[in-house]
């Protein structure tokens, strides 16, 4: 009965693991997720392309 008891017990242990190394990927990746978006949010609301850089004004209009 003692080696079922310790069987049991590593399972259990590897589970716990297993369960916590999942929520931190999942996390991982949403966080990086919401990051990416809150800078896209952010350039697009300043003015400026992917690259950090205002963007050019149109040109080629009536005024020219």
């Amino acid at each position: 009965m003692d080696e079922v008891s310790r069987t049991v017990n590593y399972l259990f242990i590897l589970a716990a693991l297993l369960i916590v190394v999942a929520y931190w990927a999942g996390s991982n990746k949403i966080l990086t997720t919401v990051f990416s978006g809150a800078n896209t949010l952010d350039l697009t609301a300043t003015g400026r392309n992917a690259q950090g850089v205002f963007a050019a004004y149109p040109t080629g209009g009536p005024a020219a």
